[in-house]
């Protein structure tokens, strides 16, 4: 088993503060497994229903899925989103806290697990031949 150390660009907490951290993954996860059949707008209304014109104004096509869209286009439907009125009162901060309490404590023991000694070099061809 190896860990990998992911780190965002430094931009990327200006779009995101920190405190937001959670519900941006939680969305971009959720987003993100959306069955091919449905499309970006149809998986953002099962939290904030008729949230969809809101999308299509700012450039969103309507069978747009998220497969097809740029990490750009992610995040600014996550900026559209989280500025809906609706959004505070929405369903998707119920399912956020219920994501986190199944799936939260895993992320924190994999962290704990790590090894803090050991660095891995992607660059040496040895160690992605074994």
């Amino acid at each position: 088993m190896y860990l990998v150390k992911i780190s965002p660009k430094k931009e990327f907490l200006q779009e995101v503060p920190k405190k937001e951290l959670e519900s941006f993954h939680y969305f971009m996860n959720t987003i993100s497994r959306i069955k091919r059949a449905d499309s970006l707008i149809i998986g953002m209304e099962r939290w904030i229903p008729d949230c969809g014109p809101v999308l299509i104004k700012n450039g969103f096509h309507v069978f747009a899925h998220p497969r097809e869209l740029s990490t750009e286009q992610l995040l600014q439907a996550y900026k559209i989103f989280k500025n809906l009125p609706s959004y505070q009162e929405s369903t998707f901060h119920y399912q956020r806290q219920q994501f986190v309490a199944r799936y939260g404590s895993k992320d924190e023991e994999m962290l704990e697990s790590k090894s803090t000694d050991e660095t891995v070099d992607l660059d040496d061809h040895e160690f992605l031949e074994n």
